[in-house]
């Protein structure tokens, strides 16, 4: 196990909040209406100071020098001058910096690669700029579970990208697959991305484990058939949880197996801290649930991590 909570030789990557405000907008707003910017202004604070927590937990976890907080607005709406008006000070303080070539597409950071045991799968058309050797659908990060030599796309995923993943695969890597969220979900946060219901973590004996809602793991037969054929074929323990709060498996694992995710799910943050230790389970200073509610999005869609190389190119 790395000393190092972030290799050296890589950065994680923040959305600022002008993507998580746009998100917001756009799954809110009347598309029939002329006006450009709509959001009550207490979504807005609440967006806000959600945002901030997520951001003082990460800062907490990395140096600063390895934090790239990304200024790129995304989306299509048109409400950035606003904006700026409404954004507190101590926001548009932070460090900010508009990542350069890049990502083209991909309205959250995870959806624009995918990193994994020293191994960067572009989406398709997201680093396009950088002339990279290859991209694919496969690093389309919301819909593929990854850690050590293991890679989970959702079927879809694993469908669109089948020659890549047979190159990928013999370079040593392993593969299973799920099934994606039930197009017809109750929950208002029936993402189809399968870190919005199941996280993978690798436990302090290097053993893998996969962790799902009880809803996603109960939706179908065909899902639990999925799940049940690649924890055994892979050798991952299964965990099932009830949903305490909206994405509250959309958290992160970083190189020492300390984990970052939202406080106010008690019971999956005792599991977590009974698989990797109770001082690497790392959580906000407030529960995250305003930001999934409005935008979709939790921790793990807001970050990423990149080798350096790829910004330097």
């Amino acid at each position: 196990m790395p000393n190092e909570r972030l290799a050296a030789d890589t950065l994680i990557l923040l959305s600022g909040p002008r993507s998580i405000i746009n998100s917001s907008v756009e799954n809110n707003s009347d598309p029939n209406s002329n006006t450009s910017f709509k959001i009550n202004h207490r979504t807005f604070r609440e967006l806000v100071e959600e945002y901030r927590s997520i951001y003082r937990l990460i800062s907490s976890l990395v140096p600063a020098s390895q934090l790239i907080i990304d200024d790129n607005p995304y989306g299509e709406t048109d409400c950035n001058g606003q904006m700026e008006q409404l954004l507190p000070y101590n926001l548009k303080a932070l460090p900010f910096r508009q990542l350069p070539h890049g990502p083209n597409r991909a309205y959250y950071l995870r959806d624009a690669h995918v990193y994994v045991n020293g191994l960067f799968i572009p989406n398709e058309g997201t680093w396009s700029e950088k002339h990279l050797p290859f991209e694919s659908a496969l690093g389309e990060g919301g819909a593929v579970l990854s850690r050590q030599d293991l890679i989970i796309p959702t079927a879809e995923i694993l469908y669109l990208a089948e020659e890549v993943a047979e190159s990928v695969e013999a370079r040593g890597f392993r593969f299973g697959v799920l099934m994606p969220r039930a197009a017809n979900a109750p929950e208002v946060f029936a993402e189809h991305h399968i870190d919005a219901h199941a996280l993978l973590v690798e436990d302090k004996s290097n053993n893998l484990n996969l962790i799902t809602t009880r809803a996603y793991h109960d939706q179908d037969e065909q899902t639990q058939f999925s799940i049940a054929q690649t924890t055994e074929i892979n050798e991952i323990a299964l965990h099932i949880v009830e949903d305490e709060i909206p994405m509250g498996l959309n958290a992160i694992q970083l190189d020492d197996r300390s984990i970052a995710m939202t406080s106010g799910a008690p019971n999956l943050e005792a599991l977590l801290k009974g698989l990797v230790g109770s001082r690497n389970v790392h959580t906000t200073d407030r529960p995250i649930r305003v930001i999934p509610e409005q935008t979709h999005a939790g921790i793990r869609c807001l970050t990423n991590v990149i080798p350096r190389y790829v910004l330097d190119l």
